[in-house]
């Protein structure tokens, strides 16, 4: 099992993300919103590559796009505004 070669895989298939290795899993944490979507929409691809790199399940780790700031900096009266 070698997480740095999925990655590479992955790259190699236009799907940039990060992955970690976890015994049999792998953690993928795509680079921004739009490599988790096409992550999640070729999942099949995603999991045929994990499998051949040694893996058995995959994991996709969702994260903000950006930061969220404090309520106290925001200038919205309300939350949501």
């Amino acid at each position: 099992m070698s997480a740095a070669e999925l990655q590479s895989a992955l790259l190699a298939a236009g799907l940039p993300a990060e992955v970690e290795g976890r015994a049999r899993l792998a953690l993928v944490q795509a680079s921004d919103a739009a490599a988790s979507r096409a992550i999640a929409a070729r999942r099949a691809d995603v999991m045929a590559l994990a499998i051949a790199h040694g893996f058995s399940h995959v994991a996709l780790e969702v994260r903000p796009v950006r930061e969220r700031q404090p309520a106290l900096r925001r200038d919205a009266a309300l939350p949501g505004d």
